[in-house]
């Protein structure tokens, strides 16, 4: 038999045939050649008292180059680095080289000179090309020191420097470095978290009256009431959890919280604002025996089974950690100094509103530089007839402690009518 291969037949034979004799053995991976990059990522992070400071880059060589003439000509604005923007990110609000910044990840560029660099935080983390570089999205523009340094052949960022209040961020490449100045807000971040652990029984508090009065929720009201308890036991949350064993029928626990409530309340004086009604509870829960008649609902709590917040004073300026604001303690004595005036001026409505009993008030007030009184606001407003008029009056007229800084302070006020 006679057999003919034409061309194109034999040549797609050979095709067939290749792809079997180029691949890979079976179960061997094909090799995979791996090249170092010529300008590798890098990260460095520092935490800052309570504050991370994160800066992602990449680190290029300077490869014998005149950097500072055709890499980052003075005056031109400068990604650091080839290929992405660097990226710089704050856990919290800092201040960077002299301006307020919160916290957030920002691009960081740079234009350099001979002597200071302005440094640049810009909202565009994306940026891959100054072509493409928008000014108008700058956030900061600082400025930062050059230092001459020994040769350093990578790019490199690095924290110089740094203490529980402020950091120095630093980039070397070539024989230069610059070091951008971060101060954070630590004390001050510190005592703000004291103080909102100190307010964390209010809140547990107002979610257990919040069960017993509206939702009528008495077991779940005693795990919140519980939980106020662990962060703070005073009179008024005793007070509450009193309520709610009474309200479950659990008159002797009741009792003992009751009791308990009453003593510590009884140190408070004035501030103990229930005392009556506690005496009251007291008597009828006096620890029924078997058989007795089942003692009396709870009384039904009022705002005054809460605490009145203590005098609280906020700073206007919380970018510079240097310049504070009076404390409460500062400013505590002047407010004490004019509570009888609005005492009277509690004693006047009264006059006219024989009804009035008590009352209590939440005052806020912003201060100037010197101490004088800018605005009054008072929580509720118009509480009756002229009082509002008068304490809003009487508070403008008080001076408090000069400061640095404009700040506000609020602070309650409880009136009584005379026994």
């Amino acid at each position: 038999m006679e057999m003919r291969v034409t061309h194109r037949g034999l040549l797609s034979s050979i095709w067939l045939i290749l792809p079997g004799l180029l691949a890979p053995a079976a179960g061997r991976a094909a090799p995979e050649l791996l090249l170092a990059p010529r300008s590798p990522s890098a990260s460095v992070a520092q935490t800052v008292g309570i504050t991370t400071i994160t800066v992602d880059y990449n680190s290029p060589a300077v490869a014998g180059r005149a950097i500072w003439e055709a890499v980052a000509p003075p005056g031109v604005p400068w990604r650091p680095g080839e290929g992405p923007v660097p990226k710089i990110t704050f856990s919290r609000d800092v201040v960077f080289a002299g301006t307020a910044v919160s916290a957030g990840s920002y691009a960081l560029l740079a234009i350099p000179s001979a002597t200071d660099w302005i440094v640049i935080l810009n909202r565009d983390t994306q940026l891959t090309a100054m072509a493409d570089y928008r000014p108008t999205r700058d956030v900061v523009r600082g400025v930062a020191p050059v230092q001459p340094v020994p040769h350093r052949e990578r790019l490199t960022f690095l924290f110089a420097d740094f203490s529980d209040e402020e950091a120095s961020l630093a980039l070397e490449w070539g024989d230069r470095r610059i070091c951008i100045p971060i101060r954070v807000h630590t004390t001050e971040q510190i005592e703000s978290a004291i103080q909102a652990l100190d307010d964390g029984w209010r809140w547990y508090a107002d979610a257990a009256v919040y069960s017993l009065e509206t939702k009528k929720d008495y077991e779940g009201g005693l795990r919140f009431i519980d939980k106020s308890l662990v962060l703070t036991e005073n009179w008024q949350n005793l007070w509450i959890k009193a309520s709610l064993l009474a309200a479950t029928g659990n008159y002797p626990e009741a009792h003992q919280a009751a009791d308990r409530a009453y003593q510590m309340g009884r140190k408070e004086g004035n501030a103990f604002t229930i005392e009556s009604k506690v005496q009251a509870a007291l008597a009828s829960w006096n620890r029924p025996a078997i058989g007795d008649p089942p003692a009396p609902s709870p009384p039904e709590l009022t705002d005054t089974a809460l605490p009145e917040r203590p005098v609280q004073v906020h700073g206007s300026n919380r970018s510079t950690a240097l310049l504070r604001a009076p404390r409460a303690a500062e400013i505590g004595p002047r407010i004490k100094r004019g509570r009888p005036e609005l005492q009277t001026c509690y004693q006047r409505a009264l006059r006219q509103d024989p009804t009035l009993t008590r009352g209590r008030i939440a005052v806020s007030v912003d201060i100037g530089t010197s101490g004088i009184v800018k605005k009054v606001v008072l929580d509720p407003p118009h509480v009756s007839g002229g009082l509002d008029g008068c304490i809003t009056d009487t508070v403008s007229r008080w001076v408090f402690p000069l400061s640095p800084v404009e700040y506000a302070a609020e602070f309650p006020v409880v009136l009584r009518g005379k026994d």
